[in-house]
């Protein structure tokens, strides 16, 4: 039953412009980073580094990166102890899959706004919000938070 909403909202946010979605998506994971920083269980902890040591891979492909992004902030959610919230989060983040995929795969080789550039600009904003996190840091690790998604965002908005 809770699927079948969680499906219905993934479905309806398709919906919706990007910048409405990436406001709310704000909410809940500034939220869960928060609670996050001060409870997130080992294990917890333990998922989000993992998924940012395989984003590390020299060899990533833009889908793999988009992927490992998903359980980065997926696991945030779930560190933050309310499944509602992890719920919502892993929705929006499905919902923004494809649209996230798509501005990677724009993204061109070389140049100033280049796929190296950018990844190594979302390798950096992982970074900075996991040591918050782990350090218990909750208010540094929602800003930092709050400046990838936004940045991000910026750029799929003038990317398409």
């Amino acid at each position: 039953r809770v699927r079948c909403r969680v499906l219905r909202l993934q479905v309806a946010l398709g919906a919706f412009p990007t910048q409405d979605v990436v406001d709310a998506r704000l909410a809940p994971e500034g939220s869960s980073v928060l609670v996050a920083s001060r409870n997130g269980l080992p294990q917890d902890l333990a998922r989000m580094r993992a998924a940012l040591v395989a984003m590390e891979d020299p060899e990533i492909d833009r889908e793999t990166f988009n992927r490992l992004d998903k359980v980065f902030h997926v696991a945030l959610a779930d560190a933050g102890g309310n499944q509602l919230m992890s719920d919502v989060t892993g929705a929006i983040r499905e919902s923004m899959r494809t649209p996230i995929l798509a501005t990677l795969t724009a993204t061109p080789e070389t140049g100033e706004h280049s796929w190296p550039r950018m990844l190594a600009t979302l390798r950096a904003d992982h970074r900075a919000i996991f040591p918050a996190v782990e350090a218990g840091e909750g208010e540094e690790a929602a800003d930092r938070l709050e400046a990838h998604i936004r940045s991000f965002s910026a750029h799929m908005t003038s990317a398409g």
